[in-house]
């Protein structure tokens, strides 16, 4: 009987602790998606959590209790994606300065924060994470950022990323769903778009 209430009282401890730690993960995720950098700076420098600390969005209970390969049912997001995600610039500057990682990657799809900066065309923050070392060529199922970019009519940021060397492969499937999504469904941005791309390809004959 004392065994099992030891026992029981552990488990509680434990609990109680993964618990506050999944909350102050939160909080520090949702600071950084929300743009509060002094919010985002008293808990770094608390020193409770480490700055690639991931929040596992959908989940009740902590993914650490689960096996791993029950974590990739679940974005784990960290506060630098989350901040690149939503376009704070300051935010992002000061993770990386506290040693977040540029290369992180999310469970779910692979994303890494430059994949992330890809979908809304932040050529500021895309800059601000290659000066951190970033993989300009990393890839997330097969998508690298410039494909990304191009998939999301984001002509600016496709231009800058050639220029800083990324590699487009036109034989990849991707490169092709890219022309056609964006033929597709952004018109408007289609001819820049391809005309970049021809440029790169020709470039490269």
């Amino acid at each position: 009987m004392r065994k099992f209430a030891l026992c029981l009282l552990l488990f509680s401890f434990s609990f109680s602790e993964i618990c506050a730690d999944k909350i102050d993960k939160k909080l520090l995720v949702d600071s950084a998606a929300r743009g509060e950098l002094e919010q985002v700076k008293a808990i770094i420098e608390s020193g409770k959590l480490p700055v690639d600390s991931k929040l596992f969005e959908g989940q009740i209970l902590p993914l650490d209790l689960l096996p791993y390969f029950l974590n990739r049912l679940f974005k784990g997001l960290t506060a630098l994606m989350k901040a690149v995600q939503n376009g704070h610039a300051e935010i992002v500057k000061y993770l990386l300065s506290q040693g977040a990682d540029a290369n992180a990657k999310e469970n779910e799809k692979g994303f890494a924060p430059l994949h992330f900066a890809a979908t809304k065309g932040d050529v500021e923050i895309a800059k601000i994470l290659l000066d951190n070392g970033a993989d300009i060529n990393s890839k997330a199922n097969g998508w690298t950022p410039v494909l990304i970019a191009a998939d999301h009519g984001n002509a600016r940021l496709v231009q800058f990323l050639i220029s800083q060397g990324a590699i487009i492969d036109a034989q990849e499937p991707e490169y092709f769903i890219v022309l056609e999504n964006v033929k597709r469904f952004k018109p408007e941005q289609f001819r820049r778009i391809e005309k970049i791309l021809l440029s790169y390809q020709k470039s490269r004959e």
